[in-house]
């Protein structure tokens, strides 16, 4: 009888144990399930991140050029436009500085 009752007892620690054992296990692959889902989860949100960011720069570095392409056309224009401006008026400027160095202002 104690024989007895001493093997069901050395069954159910095994039993037990290999119970313990599967939880253990299972405790195991689910924590290294939620590190792999956590790590997936970084990586796509950082692609997503990147991806955004790279649009916005595409986007800014077009408005830059935009950008420079309008303000070099304004500035040949109004070059342009001050070239021909000193162009039209260079001899009557001149007339009028050599009047006031020479000292014949009529005033």
């Amino acid at each position: 009888m104690e024989i007895e009752a001493i093997q069901k007892l050395i069954e159910f620690d095994e039993e037990t144990r290999t119970k313990v054992e599967a939880i253990h296990q299972k405790k195991f692959e689910l924590k290294q399930e939620i590190e792999d889902e956590k790590q997936r989860l970084s990586k796509t949100a950082w692609e997503e991140t990147n991806k955004k960011v790279d649009e916005t720069k595409k986007q800014l570095d077009q408005q830059i050029a935009q950008n420079a392409a309008a303000t070099e056309s304004c500035f040949q224009d109004n070059s342009m436009r001050l070239n021909n401006m000193f162009q039209d008026k260079k001899e009557e400027w001149v007339d009028m500085l050599m009047k006031r160095v020479i000292g014949n202002d009529s005033q």
